[in-house]
């Protein structure tokens, strides 16, 4: 033990309208990383959503 305070977070799984998991398992994931999904990539895959995936 170093005696650092340490933090963790948890958020809900996310999930497609139809209850499937997103994620690299999944072969669906969006990378934040330029590297893996370009930024013109990025903004299809939210600009190609149907209004019922999106929560408001």
């Amino acid at each position: 033990k170093t005696g650092e305070e340490v933090y963790g977070l948890t958020v809900p799984l996310v999930t497609t309208s139809m209850g499937d998991k997103l994620g690299k398992t999944a072969g669906n994931a969006v990378w934040l990383n330029r590297d893996k999904t370009s930024p013109f990539e990025f903004y299809q895959y939210f600009l190609r959503l149907p209004d019922n995936s999106v929560e408001g």
